[in-house]
């Protein structure tokens, strides 16, 4: 048979078979693990690429939160949140609004300013103050006195928090007294109480001018009284002309 084939053929062939069996020993031994072990590293480099997705989308949406804080804290800041909660400011903040709404009189008092110790602030180096404030208010109508509470708590410096409201009308509406408020009388028509507590934030190292502010306040203010036809004080009052009876023809 080999002399048939040929001694060249068969050692050709065997050669051949030689190859194949490396080749297939190769294929079993080296590169089907080796592809094992690059899908494998495919798969970890796709998920390290799918965690990074995810942390940029986490990062986006810390930016966007971050953003809103950002914006109100800048409104905080704006209202006079992070202050030491000075007493002359304050009176000028009253007097302000109590001219915005027209009420009468004014008369508040304050109580002796406390720190409240909260954690997220302590984390920042900042404490709460808290002051109970007491308000006794004279109007010409109730309208008024809820447009007192609303500027209130949108303007006053700091966070306002409301924790009683009562409201009373003193008199009722009659002709002479409608006479009375048009010739520039103040006629107190409603009353009302309003006692709120009135929150800010202060740095730690501050709290000495907050304890300034407290110490030399005033313990009880009254906002004086504004009515429009009324003349300035000190001015002498015109005096109104009078009537004159007319004339009666012969």
């Amino acid at each position: 048979m080999i002399k048939i084939i040929g001694t060249k053929i068969v050692f050709m062939i065997l050669a051949l078979a030689l190859a194949n069996g490396a080749l297939a020993y190769g294929v079993y031994d080296y590169l089907i693990p080796l592809q094992a072990q690059k899908r494998q590293e495919l798969e970890t480099l796709k998920a390290e690429t799918q965690a990074r997705y995810q942390e940029v989308a986490s990062l986006k949406e810390q930016f966007g939160i971050l953003q809103n804080q950002l914006r109100d804290f800048k409104v905080l800041e704006a209202k006079g949140y992070f202050g030491n909660q000075n007493r002359v400011e304050a009176q000028e903040s009253f007097e302000r609004l109590r001219q915005l709404s027209g009420l009468l009189k004014a008369r508040y008092s304050m109580s002796k300013g406390e720190l409240i110790d909260d954690p997220k602030a302590l984390e920042a180096n900042h404490v709460v103050l808290k002051t109970a404030v007491k308000l006794d208010i004279d109007s010409l109508d109730d309208v008024d006195v809820y447009t007192f509470v609303k500027a209130l708590e949108e303007k006053f410096p700091g966070s306002v928090d409301v924790t009683a409201f009562s409201l009373e009308r003193n008199e009722n509406i009659t002709a002479p007294l409608l006479r009375r408020i048009g010739a520039g009388d103040p006629v107190r028509l409603v009353s009302s109480v309003i006692e709120f507590d009135w929150r800010t934030m202060s740095n730690k190292d501050r709290l000495d001018e907050f304890d300034a502010a407290v110490s030399s306040s005033e313990p009880e203010s009254m906002l004086p009284v504004t009515t429009p036809n009324a003349p300035p004080a000190g001015q002498p009052v015109a005096p109104q002309p009078q009537p004159v009876a007319p004339a009666v023809q012969p």
